[in-house]
């Protein structure tokens, strides 16, 4: 049987120093952070639309809610992407940043960069942030709930080789870290195993005194779980980029947080007409099935 030629352009950009990023993705990262790729009024419209009725959905349940932007691989790393291309202010986020304030909109960028000196926060070949960037962008948003995070002393940081999702193009492991909670009082108890949007996942803590969280998010998640789950007496993180109110009102959490990567700012989320969680799991069932 002769080999199966692959089509599909790569997905990684070969940078300096054997850094890899991320390219030909649908969301056009490249354009995005070079600033040409901006918001059009039509879609800062629908942003600053889609935070007035969170606010008022929030308000009108008591509910603390955050939006939390974990920031692209090149804006903390600029110095490794390849020449001639450069960053540029003139990007969502700081459009956005401008239009809604940074009330509900957290943007840990230049956290991040401070801890750049002691840590490495992203992996060469992955496109999200490693065990270290995922604890200073953890601090981060806990500190912006009003909370105390776990501090340095309560984590082991451990490296690991494994496939990143660049580094794989090439054929390449990635060295990655992460992280281990010393004392752990939270678990996850349930995980409906749906693979990315439709995931849904339960964290329980022995610690039941401590708030209720939900955690609308995206793949940035995935390093955070462990960590946030400490805070809470329980963690519901659904993947999904709309908020569900059913679950929320199921729930009845103190904080409400949305995550989600910058790379994903091109696109509103529409928390009236996009799927709700059941209709998410429902279309990816269907999918196996056929």
């Amino acid at each position: 049987m002769s080999e199966e030629i692959r089509t599909e352009k790569p997905k990684y950009l070969q940078g300096k120093s054997d850094w890899l990023f991320l390219t030909n993705d649908t969301n056009r990262t490249i354009d995005q952070i070079t600033g040409n790729l901006p918001l059009n009024e039509t879609e800062i419209n629908k942003w600053k639309n889609l935070f007035s009725r969170r606010k008022e959905e929030f308000l009108k349940r008591q509910i603390k809610y955050i939006y939390f932007v974990a920031p692209n691989k090149e804006c903390v790393y600029p110095e490794f992407l390849p020449d001639p291309i450069l960053i540029s202010p003139h990007r969502a986020v700081n459009q956005l940043i401008d239009e809604l304030g940074e009330d509900f909109f957290k943007y840990p960028l230049k956290q991040m960069l401070s801890h750049k000196p002691t840590w490495q926060l992203y992996s060469k070949g992955d496109s999200h942030w490693n065990g270290y960037g995922a604890f200073t962008a953890y601090q981060n948003l806990i500190k912006g709930l009003g909370l105390s995070p776990l501090e340095d002393i309560d984590v082991d940081f451990i490296e690991e080789t494994k496939e990143g999702d660049l580094s794989k193009w090439i054929g390449e492991t990635n060295k990655n870290i992460t992280y281990k909670i010393r004392k752990p009082k939270a678990a996850r108890t349930q995980n409906n195993n749906i693979a990315n949007i439709g995931n849904y996942m339960l964290f329980e803590n022995a610690n039941k005194n401590l708030p209720r969280a939900v955690l609308f998010r995206d793949s940035f998640s995935t390093q955070l779980f462990s960590l946030l789950a400490e805070n809470f007496s329980r963690l519901v993180a659904v993947w999904q980029p709309n908020i569900d109110y059913k679950i929320v009102d199921a729930e009845k959490p103190d904080f409400v947080i949305s995550q989600q990567a910058e790379r994903f700012l091109i696109r509103c989320p529409d928390d009236v007409n996009d799927p709700s969680h059941e209709q998410y799991v429902k279309q990816k069932l269907d999918a196996l099935r056929s």
